[in-house]
């Protein structure tokens, strides 16, 4: 609570609270970005409290300046190649509330008002799909694309920039512990799902206890990190019933 640089910032028990949601969502893989109308040297001061809970680096984007906060969120949404729709603008502020709300109406809303539990609870409830994913760190993995990214304007050709990344791939028979992934992958791949099935992780788990299933997984590392699970196959009585791939490996040959 404060303005950093202008008030003392305090860090009680329902900002501790609060940064203990954010960080409940950050496990669950949703991406945290920070929108700040400040000086990123004021903003930092601020994350280097001992009470701070939340730390900076759990941040996929961090932007701090003066510049007004829909053209802020457009650069966000695009630096993550996000659609608008996909993000909520939490604020204490009802100007700003209203001014994101008229110019980004796709963007959802939400009044940050530590005097009433319902902001809480309506940010749990917008995101009530996601679950943990043992081993994924979605925020690490885009902070990771960034650096690829940045890399491809070293080469003048596709082959020699894959060639740089030294990519490898492990395909394998899945296994029990990969099921909670192969299921969010299931239901996340859009763009190369051939067959646009959909399941659950238990589903899968039956499809790896019965001899009728052969379920493949794929995945992936390059130089920058591991992408995890990237691909899933599923055939089922010498059909395939299941082949898709994440855009993160798109045009990698």
């Amino acid at each position: 609570k404060g303005i950093s640089g202008e008030e003392s910032i305090i860090i009680d028990r329902e900002v501790t609270e609060f940064h203990e949601d954010l960080c409940d969502l950050y496990n669950r893989g949703v991406l945290l970005c920070l929108c700040s109308k400040n000086q990123p040297e004021l903003i930092d001061k601020s994350f280097s409290f001992r009470e701070m809970h939340i730390k900076k680096e759990q941040f996929v984007v961090f932007i701090a300046n003066r510049n007004d906060k829909v053209s802020n969120i457009l650069n966000i949404a695009n630096n993550l190649n996000l659609s608008l729709s996909s993000f909520v603008f939490a604020d204490d502020s009802d100007y700003e509330l209203g001014y994101v709300s008229e110019n980004l109406p796709e963007v959802t809303c939400v009044k940050v008002d530590y005097s009433t539990m319902s902001f809480k609870a309506s940010i749990a409830t917008l995101f009530g799909g996601n679950e943990a994913i043992l081993g994924l760190n979605r925020t690490q993995l885009y902070k990771e694309q960034k650096e690829r990214e940045k890399e491809k304007y070293k080469y003048t050709s596709v082959k020699d920039y894959n060639d740089s990344l030294q990519t490898q791939i492990v395909c394998r028979h899945a296994s029990l512990d990969e099921s909670g992934r192969l299921a969010e992958l299931s239901t996340r791949t859009h763009q190369f799902n051939l067959s646009n099935v959909q399941y659950t992780k238990e589903e899968i788990e039956t499809m790896l206890t019965s001899s009728e299933n052969l379920v493949l997984s794929l995945r992936a590392s390059d130089k920058y990190g591991d992408m995890g699970i990237v691909g899933m196959a599923v055939v089922k009585n010498y059909t395939i019933e299941a082949f898709l791939l994440s855009c993160r490996i798109f045009g990698r040959d």
